[in-house]
C-alpha cells in the first residue's frame, strides 16, 4: 500500500489488518512479503480472495489508472509474484480494478491486467498463447 486515507487507517488498524506499504515491500522485497502475506491469507480461512489496484504498477507500465504514482512495482515483477496462485487451491476469487480505458494509450495497462490475470490464474507459462491471443484480438 502506498496511501489511503485517515478513515481508512482507523478501520484496517480496528480490524487488525497487516498492511505491508511500499517502502516494506522495497526493503524486504517482494517475494518476502508476498509469502507472508499468503501465509496470513491461509492462516484459519478456508479460503481467500485477491484484490490487485492496477495503479500499484508504476506510470511507465499501466499509465490507465485513476491516480498514476511514481514508486509502485514494475508489471513483471508482480507477475512473477502472482503466478504461484495458480496452484493455490484456496484461492476463491481474484479482482483487479482500478483501470481507466480513457487514460490508457496504446492498451498498455490493458496488456499489464492481462499478464497479471493470467500469472495469477495460469501460473508460470512456456506457452502464451492465451495472453497473445488476448492481446492481439483487433480493437473495436
Amino acid at each position: 500500500m502506498r496511501s489511503y486515507e485517515p478513515e481508512e487507517a482507523e478501520r484496517l488498524a480496528r480490524l487488525g489488518v497487516r498492511v505491508f506499504h511500499m517502502d516494506e515491500v522495497r526493503a524486504r522485497g517482494l517475494d518476502v512479503v508476498f509469502d507472508e502475506a499468503l501465509e496470513i491469507a491461509n492462516l484459519g480461512t478456508e479460503a481467500f480472495g485477491i484484490s490487485v489496484d492496477l495503479d500499484v504498477i508504476t506510470p511507465e507500465d499501466a499509465p490507465g489508472v485513476a491516480v498514476p504514482a511514481a514508486g509502485g512495482l514494475a508489471g513483471t515483477e508482480l507477475a512473477h509474484a502472482l503466478e504461484r496462485m495458480a496452484s493455490e487451491t484456496r484461492l476463491a476469487a481474484l479482482e483487479l480494478v482500478e483501470y481507466c480505458p480513457r487514460r490508457d494509450r496504446n492498451g498498455r495497462s490493458a496488456r499489464v491486467a492481462i499478464e497479471l490475470l493470467v500469472a495469477a490464474l495460469c501460473g508460470p507459462r512456456q506457452d502464451a498463447q492465451v495472453l497473445s491471443t488476448a492481446l492481439d484480438r483487433d480493437q473495436p
